[in-house]
């Protein structure tokens, strides 16, 4: 018999049951008349009569199948639906041939984030600081109330490059979690200080704007600064953008003697205190070397930088400093 036949056959049945059913209202007490759902949302592994039918009394915990595998769904006919409501007395009265009703399985959901993060904790690894990067993306489901563990059954691992493959189950007390190939590669990090927002030249940078983050040591250039301490007091270069690594050559010692300034050359010894009168040559941070030309002699003498409007002289460059 085909399937159309068979839905046809049922559909008379329980037009006829209910026909029957109204006409023997007055001599019969009839079953409270159920409805169908709209659809339905359920936690558990099996699917019971309330989930399906609003109405159901004492028989809502019923159970009449097994639920879907967690974060799937199924959709029940009106044929099977009909079969299961006169199984267990319902009143029950198919709205059209196309009645039917989708269960789907609540879920907690581990993504390739969460995955990876798990992965990273516990394939075998010599590096301190270590990072998964997966080849594909996942959206593994895991029954509520079930644990989201990952675990590790198989796994191969290529400690030259840090490719691996593998295969993790989760909600290990679920009988219906399959086995999952996953692949990919551990890669070591490194935390580095880094800013916790833009800044322009100009600005200084203080302790708040400071944080860490880590990154691949494989992508690390040259010239990193590794010590939070190496940015305090420091200008940007140029614009720098908050979050990423840095280097020595994007910070400088702030611009306290502009090129042009008028600067106070001052020489300081035990017993000595002597100024003269400079113009700088270049821009200088605090500390920093420049050129500076006595107004008065027009020598040009290397100085460093004690603040804004400062230098000293070398104790190379005294004599021509006074000269």
């Amino acid at each position: 018999m085909n399937k159309s036949l068979v839905l046809a056959l049922t559909l008379g049945v329980a037009l006829g049951w209910a026909s029957v059913s109204h006409a023997a209202g007055n001599t019969t007490a009839a079953a409270p008349l159920v409805s169908l759902r709209t659809s339905s949302l359920i936690d558990g592994p099996s699917v019971r009569l309330g989930d399906l039918f609003d109405g159901t009394g004492a028989q809502a915990d019923v159970v009449v199948a097994k639920a879907p595998a967690a974060g799937a769904s199924t959709v029940f006919d009106v044929g099977w639906l009909f079969s299961t409501a006169h199984a267990y007395g319902l009143n029950w009265r198919p709205p059209s041939a196309s009645s039917a009703i989708r269960v789907e399985r609540n879920a907690i959901m581990i993504d390739t984030i969460d995955l990876a993060k798990q992965l990273a904790n516990k394939l075998p690894s010599s590096l301190p600081l270590r990072r998964v990067e997966l080849d594909a993306q996942f959206r593994l489901f895991v029954p509520v109330g079930a644990s989201t563990d990952v675990q590790i059954q198989k796994v191969d691992i290529k400690p030259e490059t840090g490719r691996f493959s593998a295969e993790v189950r989760v909600a290990a007390d679920d009988a219906d979690a399959a086995p999952v190939h996953v692949s990919g590669r551990i890669v070591g990090l490194i935390t580095v200080p880094v800013l916790t927002r833009p800044m322009m030249p100009g600005e200084v940078v203080r302790p708040e704007d400071i944080t860490t983050a880590d990154y691949r040591v494989d992508q690390m250039q040259t010239g990193g600064v590794m010590d939070p301490r190496d940015l305090i007091g420091e200008t940007p270069r140029h614009p720098l953008h908050a979050g990423q690594p840095l280097r020595a050559s994007d910070l400088q010692v702030p611009v306290v003697v502009k090129r042009n300034d008028l600067v106070l050359i001052v020489l300081e010894r035990p017993g000595l205190y002597l100024t003269a009168e400079g113009r700088a040559l270049e821009d200088g941070g605090k500390g920093a070397v420049i050129r500076v030309t006595n107004t008065q002699s027009k020598r040009t003498i290397d100085a460093i930088v004690l603040g804004t409007g400062q230098v000293a002289v070398r104790p190379a460059t005294i004599q021509q400093a006074l000269n």
